[in-house]
C-alpha cells in the first residue's frame, strides 16, 4: 500500500513541475480593434485523411458528458486495496467479460472462446512474469488480433524515450510476490493533465496464448497490459480498432504534433525528409501511415511486404555515401513484429548493403531478423506512404523539425457555449461572439543570421476536448480552427468591427482533436479567435501558447468597453 502511494506522489511532483510555466488567465477586458487580419490558420473544412486502420470505431456520437470513462482516483485505488483482505483486485468497471472486449450487445461467437488469465497462469511453472523485463524497448512490442497499430506504432516510438515511459508506467509494480494485488496502473496525458488508469490483471487469451497485443519476451507484460489500461479509456478493446496514431502520441507524451501529406513531387517531398531527418535527431516521436493502393484494402500485404492502411513507427533517418551518390534512408517498423516487411531496395540482405562499411552497418545496428523493421531508400517511402506524423516534446518555432526552448508557455481553458460563445466560422455574422483573447508580445528572439531577428517566435496550440464518457458512444468532433489579428489596444472593441484584409497562411477548418500553428510577429497586439466551423457547437477547448521570450496573454474578454 505504501509503494502506491509513494508512486502518485512522484508522478503528482512531475505533473507540477510540467505545469510551473503556465501562467494563470487573466480576466480582466482589454479595449481593442481588429483592424488586419494578420494570419488565417483556418478558412474551408476538410476531414482529416486516415490510413485504413485509422479511422473512428463505427460508434454513435453523444453529446458531452463528464468524460471520466476509465478515470480512476487514486484514492479510490487506495481504498479498492485496504478492503481486499487478501484477494486479487478485479477491476469492476472494466470486468473479465465480453462487455469489455466489444461495444455490440450480442457479442460474436470469438469473444465467447476468450478466457481471461493473470500473467502468473499464462507463463507457466517456473517462470515469473515482470511488467517490465530488461528495459523497454520498440522490438518489445507484437501487434496481435486487434486492428491498433495506430496506438501500437505510437508505443513503439515513445519507448525510446525513458523520460516518457516512467510517467506512462510507473516503477515498482510487481506481477507476482508478497506485494502483489493483481492490480497495475498507467498514465495518459489527457486534455492538459495526466490520468491515472487502472486495471486488474486479467487478460484476454485464446488457447493459453495472448489474444491481444503482446511482448516479443514471454515474460514481458507491459505491452498486454498498457493496451488494456488504453482500451479501458475508449470503453473496450474493439473500440480500438481504428484511430489517429496523432491522437495516440498525444496521450502517450502531451506533445505538439503535426501532419503532413507526402507529396510525391520532388522538391516537396525532398523538404519534408530533411524536416523528418531534423525532427528524429532532435528525439521526436514520428509515425507514418501506408497509402492504400488502387483498389486495395485495409490490412492486405502487397507483394512488396508492406500492408495497406497501416500504421508504422519510424524508428531512423539517415544520410549514407553510397559511391559517389548519396543514400537518404528511412527505418520503419511494422508493429505486427513478424517477416512481413519490406522486400525492395535497402530491405534486409539487400545487394546494396554490400556497398556499405561492416563499421557503419555495425553503427546503425543492421540486422537480418524477422522482427517487421526494415530500411527503405526514402524516393520509394514516399512513393508509398501518405501521412507522417510528428509529434514534439517542445514548439518548433522555425519549422525546421527540432523542437527549440521556450521561454515562457501559457496553457488556458475555454469554452463555446450555444447562443453566447459559439459563433462560427468567420464569414458568419456570429463570428465576433467567439471567445477572444489578447496576445501581447514585446521581445525579439535576435537569431544571428535568421531572417525573424526582429520578429517574434510563437506556437499557438487549439486542442477540444475529446475524452469518453460512454462505451457505446464517441464525443462530437468539430471543425476548429483559429484566427489572428493585428490589434490596436486603445481602438474600439472587436465585436463591432469586421476584420477585412488578406492572410499570411490560409488552410482548412479540421475535424480533429488538435490543430497547431507558428508564427513569427512583430512586437505588438494580437487579438486571438478560436472557433467551430458551424455556429452553435459547444464544446470544451484548451490553448497553448509557447514563446522564445515572455508574452502577455489576456483572456477571455468578458465586457464591451465603456467607449464614451
Amino acid at each position: 500500500m505504501q509503494h502506491i502511494q509513494q508512486q502518485q506522489q512522484n508522478l503528482n511532483r512531475v505533473h507540477q513541475q510540467q505545469q510551473e510555466n503556465v501562467s494563470p488567465q487573466a480576466t480582466e477586458p482589454w479595449q481593442n480593434a481588429a483592424t488586419e487580419i494578420i494570419v488565417e490558420s483556418m478558412g474551408e473544412v476538410v476531414a482529416r485523411e486516415a490510413s485504413g486502420e485509422e479511422k473512428e470505431p463505427p460508434l454513435p456520437e453523444a453529446e458531452y458528458g463528464d468524460f471520466n470513462l476509465g478515470i480512476t482516483p487514486m484514492d479510490a485505488v487506495t481504498a479498492t486495496l485496504a478492503n481486499l483482505g487478501g484477494r486479487l483486485f478485479e477491476d469492476p468497471d472494466f470486468p473479465a467479460t465480453s462487455a469489455s472486449l466489444t461495444y455490440l450487445e450480442n457479442p460474436p461467437a470469438a469473444s465467447r472462446q476468450v478466457v481471461w488469465l493473470r500473467p502468473k497462469d499464462i507463463v507457466g511453472p517456473g517462470k515469473q512474469p515482470q511488467l517490465i523485463k530488461d528495459g523497454i524497448s520498440r522490438s518489445d512490442i507484437d501487434q496481435g488480433s486487434l486492428a491498433d497499430c495506430w496506438f501500437l506504432s505510437a508505443c513503439a516510438a515513445v519507448s525510446a524515450r525513458q523520460k516518457f515511459m516512467k510517467i506512462i508506467i510507473p516503477d515498482n509494480q510487481v506481477l507476482t510476490g508478497p506485494e502483489y494485488h493483481g492490480i497495475v496502473w498507467f498514465r495518459f496525458w489527457r486534455f492538459g493533465k495526466w490520468y491515472n488508469v487502472c486495471v486488474d490483471d486479467r487478460l484476454p487469451t485464446k488457447n493459453g496464448k495472448l489474444f491481444y497485443g503482446s511482448c516479443d519476451d514471454s515474460e514481458e507484460f507491459w505491452v498486454p497490459l498498457l493496451e488494456k489500461a488504453y482500451a479501458k479509456l475508449h470503453g473496450s478493446y474493439e473500440a480500438l480498432c481504428g484511430g489517429h496514431t496523432m491522437n495516440a502520441l498525444l496521450d502517450l507524451t502531451g506533445g505538439l504534433g503535426e501532419k503532413y501529406e507526402v507529396a510525391l513531387k520532388a522538391e516537396e517531398y525532398q523538404k519534408l525528409f530533411l524536416k523528418i531527418l531534423h525532427a528524429h535527431r532532435s528525439g521526436a516521436f514520428i509515425c507514418a501511415s501506408k497509402r492504400v493502393q488502387g483498389q486495395g484494402q485495409t490490412e492486405e500485404v502487397d507483394k512488396e511486404g508492406l500492408v495497406s492502411g497501416h500504421a508504422y513507427t519510424i524508428t531512423n533517418v539517415v544520410i549514407l555515401k553510397q559511391g559517389n551518390g548519396l543514400a537518404h534512408l528511412i527505418r520503419v517498423r511494422n508493429p505486427w513484429n513478424s517477416a512481413t516487411e519490406w522486400n525492395g531496395a535497402w530491405s534486409d540482405g539487400h545487394e546494396f548493403w554490400n556497398l556499405i562499411d561492416k563499421s557503419v552497418k555495425e553503427k546503425l545496428g543492421l540486422t537480418h531478423k524477422a522482427d517487421g523493421e526494415f530500411w527503405m531508400d526514402y524516393r520509394d517511402f514516399a512513393q508509398r506512404f501518405s501521412i507522417i506524423n510528428i509529434c514534439s516534446a517542445g514548439p518548433d518555432f522555425d519549422g525546421d523539425g527540432i523542437p527549440d526552448q521556450y521561454g515562457h508557455v501559457v496553457m488556458a481553458f475555454g469554452n463555446w457555449v450555444a447562443g453566447q460563445t459559439a459563433g462560427g466560422r468567420r464569414t458568419l455574422e456570429t463570428y465576433t461572439t467567439n471567445p477572444q483573447y489578447l496576445l501581447h508580445v514585446t521581445h525579439t528572439d535576435n537569431f544571428n543570421g535568421d531572417p525573424t531577428v526582429d520578429r517574434c517566435s510563437i506556437v499557438i496550440s487549439l486542442m477540444q476536448e475529446y475524452r469518453m464518457s460512454s462505451r457505446t458512444e464517441i464525443p462530437k468532433a468539430h471543425y476548429i480552427g483559429f484566427h489572428l489579428y493585428n490589434v490596436k489596444p486603445a481602438d474600439s472593441y472587436a465585436r463591432k468591427v469586421i476584420p477585412i484584409g488578406l492572410a499570411e497562411k490560409e488552410g482548412p477548418y479540421l475535424n480533429c482533436r488538435h490543430v497547431s500553428e507558428r508564427f513569427h510577429l512583430k512586437p505588438g497586439y494580437y487579438l486571438f479567435v478560436p472557433s467551430t466551423y458551424d455556429p452553435y457547437k459547444e464544446g470544451t477547448f484548451l490553448l497553448r501558447i509557447f514563446g522564445v521570450h515572455k508574452f502577455e496573454f489576456i483572456g477571455p474578454l468578458q465586457h464591451l468597453p465603456n467607449n464614451g
